[in-house]
């Protein structure tokens, strides 16, 4: 859009050029301290509005793929986290209650601790953790055949730090 906007500026000018009064003063001298303008620099973008350098793969940058990837992968840490506290809370409860209960024949010992408040609130907690842990891991997983099918190189995708991943024996 930015060469569209400098060829449309050009033409601009030549046009206005062309229309001008050759033996008006205005167009005879150009006013004292103005730089000399070639027809080759109005052709040519600025240095600040040259397209990037910097190497791209599916429409980002090397930059761009790691932030991506990992804000998926901290998304699937957090997830995971957050059902392990959810287990040891859960665990904690069930610890927490006396081994020997009685029940009515037919009855399930334990039913009362299961179906307690607390315990139907950390079984959902956990059941909700762990259908955002599969989302997360669903986006991760999406992430990586994007940056597959946009012919990302993989380092680009790997976390900072970590080896290349051995190739195949076939």
């Amino acid at each position: 859009m930015r060469s569209r906007f400098a060829s449309l500026a050009v033409v601009a000018l030549l046009a206005t050029a062309a229309h001008a009064d050759p033996t008006s003063e205005t167009a005879a001298a150009p006013k004292p301290g103005t730089p000399d303008v070639g027809l080759d620099s109005l052709l040519r973008l600025p240095p600040t509005l040259s397209p990037a350098t910097e190497p791209r793969a599916g429409g980002a940058t090397k930059q761009e793929w790691q932030q991506r990837f990992a804000t998926a992968r901290g998304d699937v840490e957090t997830a995971r986290q957050a059902i392990d506290k959810a287990q040891d809370e859960l665990g904690k409860m069930a610890r927490g209650t006396d081994n020997w209960q009685m029940a009515a024949p037919g009855a399930q010992a334990g039913t009362q601790t299961e179906t307690s408040p607390m315990s139907y609130k950390l079984r959902q907690e956990l059941r909700n953790q762990r259908e955002e842990l599969a989302a997360a891991e669903r986006r991760l997983t999406d992430l990586e055949v994007e940056a597959n099918l946009a012919g990302v190189p993989e380092d680009w995708t790997r976390p900072p730090g970590e080896a290349p991943k051995p190739a195949a024996a076939h």
